[in-house]
């Protein structure tokens, strides 16, 4: 993505506060050799390194939270992050274009003007781990109930029982 000096985040705390009042992008996971990359549209649950335990330090010294997703095992994605875990987090809101006659300078024709894309969005470069046990994804889901219906109204999330047991058996 192209982001000029002016348009960057300060520093990562500018960032991190804006994702934290997200909680949907598109996870971009490398394809198999000679195939594109896949797109999965998803819901997810940052943590910033205040709610986190394991972070892992930037190039500036900074420090990065997690990202919480679930993704069902007949997804096709599955195979590609067994094969490449590195994958990239897009998270897009509040865009806009701006048409050309808009940005013409004085004493200059409209049509000279040129039109421009604006738009907020955090690209993250991650390292997928998978949580494959019973209980791990059992707190996984809990963690995203958590997060996406705080007020509850769900059953409990509890390994391999009713009415999340398929989503966290083996």
């Amino acid at each position: 993505m192209l982001i000029h000096p002016w348009d960057a985040a300060r520093d990562d705390a500018e960032w991190q506060r804006w994702l934290a009042g997200h909680d949907f992008g598109q996870l971009a996971v490398n394809g198999g050799p000679g195939e594109p990359p896949l797109v999965q549209p998803l819901h997810f649950a940052y943590q910033s390194t205040r709610s986190t335990q394991s972070t892992r330090s930037t190039s500036d010294g900074g420090t990065l939270g997690s990202v919480l997703a679930h993704l069902a095992r007949p997804n096709p994605l599955w195979p590609a992050l067994d094969a490449a875990p590195e994958v990239l987090l897009s998270v897009v809101d509040d865009y806009v274009f701006v048409p050309g006659p808009w940005q013409a300078p004085e004493d200059t024709p409209p049509e000279h003007g040129v039109p421009t894309s604006l738009y907020a969005a955090v690209q993250l470069r991650c390292t997928a781990h998978i949580v494959d046990g019973p209980e791990e994804k059992a707190a996984l889901l809990r963690a995203q109930m958590d997060h996406f219906q705080p007020e509850g109204g769900s059953a409990p999330v509890t390994a391999g029982e009713a009415p999340y047991g398929r989503r966290t058996a083996l």
